[in-house]
């Protein structure tokens, strides 16, 4: 090998052994700065238990009412189809209503036209009515 190719593998080696000092250093001296020996983050973590916990009730308790829950969730859907055919008969009636009292004005006028005529009937063969 030639002189040059030899000092170009020193160097290369001192490169990489630099290199990897470095991110040695750098891995061993960047660690988390949490203390885990303080009080504060023993709270934290102990809190963080206590949630879990209850955490894992609530989620049972979610299941416990889920069947009363879909139970319910079936009779809304009843109710709002018996609500739904309740505004349709009322809107049935509301839009029959004007019918209903132009049928009931026409019976008036019948029944008056009725009493008009047996009352003249009454004149007529001489049959005594409370009226006159």
């Amino acid at each position: 090998m030639d002189k040059r190719k030899v000092i170009l593998v020193i160097i290369i080696i001192i490169v990489l052994i630099f290199a990897a000092g470095f991110l040695i250093s750098r891995a061993l001296y960047n660690r988390p700065t949490v203390d885990t020996n303080t009080e504060l983050y023993n709270d934290a973590i102990a809190e963080i238990g206590k949630l879990r916990t209850e955490l894992g009730e609530y989620s049972k308790l979610v299941e416990e009412l889920k069947p009363g829950l879909e139970g319910l969730t079936t009779a809304i859907n009843s109710s709002q189809l018996g609500v739904g055919t309740s505004i349709e008969i009322s809107e049935n009636i509301e839009s029959s209503s004007g019918e209903i009292g132009d049928i009931a004005r026409e019976l008036n006028a019948d029944i008056t036209e009725i009493r008009e005529a047996s009352l003249g009937l009454a004149e007529i063969f001489g049959v005594s009515t409370e009226e006159n």
